[in-house]
């Protein structure tokens, strides 16, 4: 699968069972993706905190009662936040429509299909790239305008 390069590379996946996360390492061998693997809602929002990724993939269901509704509501507070991909062993079209109403980028099923995750990543983190830059250049001319209206009032006075 031909992947177009994407700034941001880095997949943050919050997955606690073992199993889940070789598969998904599995299905990402031999790509140029790099996989943070995190097993909890409180060290997935940590990572968050330290470093910029492409996407989230996150279990439907996390330990302590916690789920893929807290880290998007969580997600919701950062300014440009990461595309969540919800990761279900019952993907069904219930959940699907449920999880694309409340902000998920898409939803995934487990066991991991190697192209069906690639390509929902890849497309994902395309898109935040795209909604990065937009952000950046929305905020660029803003800055420039305060300047300019600065140094003109400046210069009035």
């Amino acid at each position: 699968m031909a992947e177009k390069q994407i700034r941001n590379a880095t997949v943050l996946a919050i997955l606690p069972a073992r199993e889940d996360r070789l598969s998904l390492s599995l299905a990402f061998a031999g790509s140029e993706w790099i996989l943070v693997f995190t097993g909890s809602l409180g060290e997935g929002l940590a990572v968050l905190q330290s470093i910029l990724v492409g996407a989230v993939l996150c279990d439907i269901r996390l330990p302590g009662g916690r789920t893929w509704r807290d880290l998007i509501n969580e997600m919701r507070k950062m300014e440009v936040p990461p595309p969540l991909i919800a990761v279900d062993r019952l993907a069904d079209d219930c959940a699907w429509i449920e999880a694309l109403n409340l902000g998920v980028y898409d939803l995934v099923a487990k066991p991991f299909d190697s192209r069906e995750v690639l390509r929902t990543v890849t497309t994902a983190c395309g898109r935040q790239d795209t909604r990065s830059r937009l952000v950046r250049k929305w905020k660029q001319p803003e800055a420039r305008d305060s300047k300019e209206t600065a140094r003109a009032m400046g210069a009035s006075l």
